[in-house]
């Protein structure tokens, strides 16, 4: 499948009606039909979006009767991550260190200066580590931001120390301040921690960032993250690098790379550990709380329809005819809109007395995953013609959104294009260009002539 940009337009303002009429405007601008056209929506999550009472995919779902709205995937990843660690004050206030530090450097290049300065002294990198901005929207920022403050972990307790020195303004009392913050023997373990933690968590998040996701893949990448989550809740104080931080401070009596972390002490030792188990604990709930396993039960029942790997080895056990009856439910019964019957969108009686058929073709392709086999079954002429309804239901599964992180995507060309001094950009003209931008041939393929 391919995913397109069809179109950028203003909305007045957030409420859900006001969406929702935009949406259906557009749509109608276009020629679809949402009663039996529209049937997949991906959204970020927010209240406006999901909302049980008054979202936008409520009032959708009143004129588009067929439609299945997934909160995305890699959304819910950052509600997870960021929600444990406001459960846990040291975290919480880690996550705050490290946008005021950022801001601190960021903001100044005389103070970035210094900080590279000490990073070629110390010869710490052949090349000068940037300091990373931690951002909700940026689902992979965090664990940039942490390998960033690791690496110059010591240039920066000397830029922050030289700056605090030079004189008694604004600048060296919060050099000061963030200075405390950083030699703390929390702030260094809960770096350490988060170095072991986050690369599961990326895997995840980047497994969810593709354009395509396989439908097997979610319950599957899911389910190995919150084991391999639990392993590290056994004993948080084994993780490889706060392992290394422990030995190097019990070998040196409290010296972490030339500096002597404050706060080092057994009980601040226990605390942390407490605080480790407590954040872990968070993420494997909160993983399990947005991931659930009866959660996106339309996916769930194409993927055992269409995926040739969830056949059993066995061929007379044929599993789905619980999947057939969830899918037939949502796709293939007549909805009434505003008193006009609408579909349905294939003939379950049909499915019905194709499914055992079906399966045992499905069967002779078991070496495929659900999007090779959809992409296969849908080229294939004779196919299409003897199983129209697993056509159908071929073509949902290859269509609907898991993830937004294209439109997350197109934003962010958005603003590429619409700065500040380019902010009188009419509604036509910026859609015109955000076109060009996602959809348009690379710069050196273009002819200008």
């Amino acid at each position: 499948p391919d995913t397109h940009f069809v179109g950028n337009v203003d909305v007045p303002d957030g409420k859900a009606e006001t969406i929702t009429n935009v949406l259906l405007q557009f749509l109608d601008y276009k020629n679809i039909d949402p009663a039996t056209q529209l049937i997949g929506m991906g959204s970020d999550g927010a209240a406006v979006m999901i909302g049980a009472h008054n979202g936008v995919g409520v009032h959708l779902c009143r004129v588009a009767p067929y439609l299945v709205h997934t909160h995305c995937v890699a959304h819910r990843l950052a509600l997870c991550s960021a929600q444990s660690a406001k459960a846990v004050e040291k975290f919480q206030e880690y996550q705050k260190t490290l946008k005021d530090v950022y801001k601190f450097f960021a903001t100044s290049a005389v103070r970035y200066n210094k900080l590279r300065e000490m990073q070629l002294v110390l010869e710490e990198n052949s090349v000068p580590t940037t300091l990373k901005d931690t951002t909700p929207t940026r689902w992979l920022s965090l664990h940039s931001a942490v390998q960033a403050i690791f690496k110059c972990w010591p240039s920066l307790v000397d830029a922050l120390g030289h700056i605090a020195s030079e004189n008694n303004n604004d600048s060296a009392q919060k050099a000061k301040s963030y200075l405390g913050r950083i030699e703390k023997y929390s702030f260094v373990a809960i770096t350490c921690v988060l170095l072991d933690i986050l690369p599961v968590i990326t895997k995840l998040s980047a497994s969810f960032q593709v354009e395509n996701i396989d439908l097997s893949v979610v319950p599957h990448m899911v389910k190995s993250t919150i084991q391999t989550l639990n392993a590290m809740l056994q004993n948080p104080m084994a993780l490889p690098h706060l392992q290394i931080l422990t030995q190097d401070l019990e070998a040196s009596g409290g010296v972490y790379k030339q500096h002597r972390l404050t706060f080092y002490s057994t009980a601040n030792k226990r605390n942390f550990e407490s605080a480790a188990t407590q954040f872990l604990t968070e993420l494997v709930h909160n993983l399990k709380q947005r991931f659930p396993d009866d959660a996106m039960h339309v996916l769930k029942s194409l993927d055992q329809i269409l995926n040739p790997k969830s056949l059993p080895d066995n061929s007379a056990a044929i599993p789905g005819h619980d999947a057939l009856d969830v899918l037939i439910k949502q796709f293939g019964i007549t909805r009434d809109v505003d008193g006009v019957p609408k579909g349905p969108l294939f003939d379950a009686q049909v499915a019905k007395s194709d499914f055992l058929q079906f399966k045992y073709l499905l069967n002779s392709y078991k070496p495929q995953g659900p999007p090779e086999f959809c992409a296969t079954f849908l080229t294939n002429a004779i196919y299409t013609t003897q199983f129209p309804s697993f056509a159908f239901l071929a073509n949902v599964a290859l269509t609907l959104p898991i993830s937004s992180a294209c439109c997350e995507r197109g934003f962010s060309c958005q603003n590429r294009l619409k700065t500040a001094n380019r902010n009188r950009l009419s509604e036509g003209r910026l859609a015109s260009l955000v076109k060009i931008a996602i959809e348009g041939p690379p710069i050196a393929e273009f002819d200008f002539n």
